[in-house]
């Protein structure tokens, strides 16, 4: 076989995937479109259904009634400082007080089981977090001229 009957074999083998994967990235936006309005797939023995609430969540058209039983369904269990989702989320909410530039160390009202994965402060303060742990934090806010509450949302597994 000489490199020119190979090169041909070649383009002969790729040809058509190619022109797939071409067309499939050219109509990319149909073919989404096209999988919000789908309600079930069944090919032999593999079966995917959707309901018209997965694509009314893609396309944020839930009304408020429709968006409280959604979240309610994904919630295992809820207070006033820490929501438990089915997936094993755990997302914490503190008030800290600060009132100097020093590090100060937060507790967590329920140590995470596996590991945090972000601390997001909500505000107008930037905080710094020093060292980050499955039951508490260290935290400093770099500019402070008065005492401040700052909200703090740490998320995790």
């Amino acid at each position: 076989m000489s490199w020119m009957e190979f090169s041909s074999s070649i383009v002969e083998n790729i040809a058509w995937p190619l022109v797939v994967v071409i067309a499939l990235f050219m109509l990319r936006n149909k073919i989404s479109d096209l999988l919000l309005r789908l309600l079930a797939v069944k090919y032999k023995d593999f079966s995917l259904q959707f309901s018209e609430v997965s694509k009314k969540i893609v396309e944020g058209n839930l009304s408020s009634e429709e968006k409280s039983k959604w979240k309610s369904q994904q919630i295992e269990h809820e207070t006033d400082y820490y929501r438990l989702y089915k997936n094993g989320m755990l997302v914490q909410n503190l008030n800290v007080s600060f009132r100097s530039t020093s590090p100060q160390r937060v507790v967590y009202p329920i140590t995470f089981p596996n590991e945090v994965m972000s601390i997001s402060a909500i505000g107008d303060l930037d905080i710094r977090v020093i060292d980050m742990g499955q039951s508490n934090c260290t935290i400093s806010v770099p500019e402070i001229n008065k005492e401040e509450v700052i909200k703090l949302v740490i998320s995790g597994i």
